[in-house]
């Protein structure tokens, strides 16, 4: 996981956690999912800057789809793999 931070680099604010999991899946990594329970306190202080981050979430939505249309071939092979059955 480090190594696509280092490396590739991802977002610093609300576009982290999905840049990171898209970036770990195009390097062939499995993904885990755990249940987590998370409570908002109600009179909590919310980081969300309503501009700011919603024109840097497009802006990684943009990079994602130029990325995966660039990587589409090996996905695809890497999934077609996958599901091809076992030889005899």
């Amino acid at each position: 996981m480090l190594q696509v931070v280092d490396h590739d680099g991802v977002g610093r604010r609300m576009d982290f956690d999905v840049e990171l999991l898209v970036k770990l899946v195009w390097r062939g990594r499995t993904l885990r999912w755990i249940d987590t329970q998370v409570s908002y306190p109600t009179d909590g202080i919310s980081h969300f800057r309503m501009l700011y981050d919603n024109l840097r979430l497009a802006g990684m939505h943009v990079r994602l789809v130029l990325g995966m249309l660039w990587r589409a071939p090996l996905l695809v092979w890497r999934r077609m793999r996958r599901t091809e059955p076992p030889p005899p």
